[in-house]
């Protein structure tokens, strides 16, 4: 009969294992837990939070005159906490205009201090807004914050819930032109399920 040098070494191992002894903290042996086939037993238990990565659209059609504004509230359900990591926003160039700007904003509905709004792109009347990739890239006349990385910043410190909905408010601040167009949103979210 050939022996089979690693096999007698597994063996081997194993037979150590199972006859392991270990030391009780009043330093009394005591044995460690194998399986019928002389593995450890591991008492193991998971803990920690239920929670999910989702992309939403939430496109609205507008219908806002010169001089006024739209709200869209974005509200997560009853249980659901949501870390944005981030946003896509697109509108087009009011018809109409001749003059002035209009501006899409991001932020959110608090119950202590009301609106709060966090970025912010202008662009003039004829051109449109769009905000992809964690910056403004059509903003022709100004952007708040002034930075990409100040603006994928402010988006990935934001935290959602059913009493503080994510909004966007589109403002119509030129002269003549109705924003008739759909605003584009698009939330990727990081969703904390609340037990």
């Amino acid at each position: 009969m050939a022996l089979n040098p690693i096999s007698d070494l597994l063996q081997g191992i194993k037979r150590l294992f199972v006859g392991m002894q270990g030391v009780k903290s009043d330093l009394t042996m005591e044995t460690i837990k194998t399986n019928d086939v002389g593995a450890l037993k591991v008492s193991a238990e998971l803990t920690g939070r239920k929670l999910a990565v989702l992309s939403g659209n939430y496109d609205q059609a507008l219908n806002v005159a010169a001089g006024s504004a739209a709200t869209i509230t974005i509200t997560p359900p009853a249980g659901e906490l949501w870390r944005i990591k981030n946003l896509y926003l697109s509108i087009v160039a009011p018809t109409g205009g001749t003059a002035g700007t209009h501006s899409i904003s991001m932020g959110i509905v608090s119950l202590n201090s009301g609106r709060n709004l966090f970025l912010k792109g202008i662009s003039n009347y004829q051109d449109s807004i769009r905000f992809r990739n964690g910056m403004f890239d059509l903003a022709t006349s100004s952007k708040q914050p002034t930075t990409e990385t100040a603006m994928l910043q402010q988006i990935q410190a934001l935290t959602v819930t059913n009493t503080s909905p994510l909004i966007a408010y589109y403002e119509n601040l030129t002269t003549g032109g109705t924003q008739t167009g759909t605003i584009l949103i698009t939330v990727n979210r990081e969703v904390n399920y609340i037990v």
